[in-house]
Formats: structure tokens, C-alpha cells, sequence
């Protein structure tokens, strides 16, 4: 009898590895571009999609993300994920907090320099935003 309890949880312990999500970057990718397809209104096919970095620590991913068009590959935004396996997928976790963004903390890429068009005023980095009329 214990023999036989010991090769079902045996087995059972098998089939559970066999459905775990793949811990790549290509595995998690796919979940970033499925949370992305479902109503984020963005056209994914316009777009490079890169996993520059990924880390896997028990059932969850943290992940780095590059976005850039393809019709402009020099400019683009990074963007952090948590993800965390469903079955054999990566899913993105919703960021906690009322104000938080579902799709994850972006960080901008800088913008092009280079000289203004003719006529614009000067612009400093430290430049603050002109009040609105009262």
C-alpha cells in the first residue's frame, strides 16, 4: 500500500513540473504581449518588443521590457513587469495602489538632441513649466 502512495505522489509531483511556465525570456514575453493584446489599444505589430532583463525567483518573473516602433527604432520607452505563472503561462500581476499603472512602472527613453526649429524660444533642463493665466 505505501508503495503505491509513494509512485502517485511520485507521479503526481511529474505532472505538476510538466505544467510549470517555462522561465525564459521568450515565455515571458509572450505574457507581457498577451496582457498588452487585451484592451491596451496599442498596435503590437508597429512595435519591437525586447526582454532585456528577467529575473525568476519561486512562481514569479520580474522582467525589463523595451518598446520601440519600428518605424522609428531610436526612440521608445522600457517598462518593469511582475508576472507570476498560471499553469504553464506568465501573466502580469496588477500593481497594487490606486494610482498605479497595470502595465507597469515606464521610464521614457530620452529624447533626441539636437538644435530647435527657427524661431523657438530656448529650453534648459531646468527649465519649469510657465504658470497658467490667472
Amino acid at each position: 500500500m505505501k508503495i503505491g502512495r509513494l509512485i502517485l505522489i511520485a507521479m503526481l509531483g511529474m505532472l505538476s513540473a510538466c505544467n510549470k511556465a517555462p522561465q525564459t525570456k521568450e515565455a515571458v514575453k509572450q505574457g507581457v504581449v498577451e496582457h498588452l493584446g487585451k484592451g491596451a489599444g496599442l498596435d503590437l505589430a508597429s512595435m519591437e518588443v525586447e526582454v532585456t532583463a528577467v529575473s525568476f525567483a519561486a512562481n514569479q518573473a520580474k522582467a525589463t521590457v523595451n518598446f520601440r516602433p519600428k518605424s522609428s527604432p531610436e526612440q521608445g520607452m522600457q517598462m518593469n513587469y511582475t508576472l507570476e505563472t498560471k499553469g504553464n503561462k506568465w501573466v502580469v500581476l496588477k500593481k497594487a495602489g490606486s494610482n498605479a499603472s497595470p502595465h507597469g512602472d515606464a521610464t521614457v527613453a530620452p529624447a533626441p538632441t539636437g538644435d530647435m526649429p527657427p524661431g523657438h524660444p530656448p529650453v534648459s533642463p531646468s527649465a519649469t513649466p510657465a504658470e497658467p493665466p490667472k
